[in-house]
């Protein structure tokens, strides 16, 4: 497969609030953006944050970013089961999630289809969201930069 334009489009359709909205999404000519949280509205939603991570993205992703959204899989998720994993302390619990999604981008093979072209690379933007994410950018200083990562 040929390498892709820096600016092939596609329509995509997405609920923005309570009505739906066409947007092109221009793959390639934006940022990479990796959006932290443990809440993405409709699936785990327990406030405002779930609402802002559901919403944000894919927004962004219509206006020519490239996104991803890192939270915990919940049991309540269609199709989710059971690992037998349990994790009683948070603090380990929510650095596992940092460290997750530090790694997601630069080892996932999004090769899904023709606008997304494997892993992010480098090149990334963290947003963070709330204490649960906050070690982000202490490992992305600590363990990441000095690596040259």
């Amino acid at each position: 497969m040929a390498k892709l334009t820096a600016r092939q489009t596609r329509s995509k359709t997405f609920k923005s609030g309570n009505a739906w909205t066409s947007r092109t999404i221009v793959c390639g000519s934006g940022m990479n953006l990796i959006f932290v949280g443990t809440e993405v509205g409709p699936w785990s939603k327990t406030g405002g944050l779930g609402d802002v991570l559901g919403g944000l993205p894919p927004a962004m992703a219509a206006n020519g970013h490239r996104v991803m959204t890192v939270s915990p899989r919940y049991d309540q998720y269609k199709d989710a089961w059971d690992t037998d994993v349990v994790i009683e302390d948070n603090q380990l619990r929510f650095s596992l999630l940092c460290q997750a999604a530090l790694e997601a981008p630069r080892v996932l093979a999004l090769n899904s289809n023709e606008y997304f072209s494997g892993p992010y690379g480098e090149e990334v933007i963290f947003i963070a969201n709330d204490w649960h994410t906050a070690l982000i950018p202490c490992y992305l200083k600590t363990i990441y930069k000095p690596k040259g990562i």
